[in-house]
């Protein structure tokens, strides 16, 4: 509101056409019997101004915004394959999808500013993401550059799935700065980009373009048959090894 006793200071502060300025400075020390005719325009004039100044100040940016940063990363894969971003005390701030399952899970489930128990705990109990369960391996990988927080929690959310899933079922482990960066660059999950790494390494035929479109329980099944080959390869060697000694 304009200070009528100091007018010149008020109006130096707003951003108005220098005319329209004096108009106001005139009807202002304008006799009263003149100001009724004349004044009460010019102030319409400098609230219409002052309405436009107010609306080009953008909305729903409160002056003291909280800067979130996050602090952890944790892949989930089955069929469905996403990543959850954590603040420092571990709460969500940013669900990520990267396949049609993942998207429509996250349309029926809002995970965001929940403790990532409670969002593991709301994500194991929805009856779409259990059918996925029912015949599939759950994938549970973690990333963190402060690896104190990493090992935390590894332990905390392993110690969780094993309330809901057998051993064989499913897998929790912490990933490396290699295997984040890299699936970053592959528009991908670090947990399912991890498995395939995995498999790759162990048999160059398999490219990831082709095992990325696999589910979990696939790529699980792939990674145990080259293991078990290349462990079998191993013990035949020895075996051969010892004969020929004899």
């Amino acid at each position: 509101m304009i200070d009528l006793n100091k007018p010149l200071k008020d109006l130096e502060h707003l951003k108005l056409d220098e005319a329209l300025k004096q108009k106001t400075l005139e009807a202002i020390y304008r006799p009263s019997s003149q100001k009724k005719n004349y004044f009460f325009p010019i102030l319409v004039s400098v609230c219409v101004v002052l309405l436009i100044i107010a609306l080009q100040i953008p909305k729903g940016e409160p002056l003291n915004k909280e800067v979130l940063v996050v602090s952890s990363y944790v892949s989930i894969d089955v069929n469905p394959s996403m990543t959850l971003e954590l603040d420092k005390d571990n709460k969500v701030i940013k669900t990520k999808a990267f396949n049609d399952e993942a998207k429509a899970l996250l349309k029926k489930i809002d995970m965001c500013e929940l403790p990532i128990e409670e969002a593991l705990n709301l994500l194991m109990t929805n009856s779409d993401f259990q059918n996925y369960l029912d015949q599939g391996f759950l994938q549970v990988s973690i990333y963190s550059e402060d690896k104190t927080k990493e090992t935390s929690l590894e332990t905390m959310l392993k110690q969780q799935l094993s309330s809901y899933l057998q051993d064989d079922d499913y897998s929790c482990v912490c990933a490396s700065q290699k295997h984040y960066q890299e699936a970053k660059h592959h528009h991908m999950s670090f947990g399912k980009y991890q498995m395939i790494e995995m498999i790759i390494d162990l048999d160059s035929d398999y490219k990831l373009e082709d095992l990325k479109k696999e589910n979990m329980r696939t790529l699980k099944t792939i990674y145990e048959s080259l293991t078990n080959t290349k462990e079998d390869t191993h013990t035949q060697h020895h075996q051969r090894k010892r004969k020929n000694q004899h």
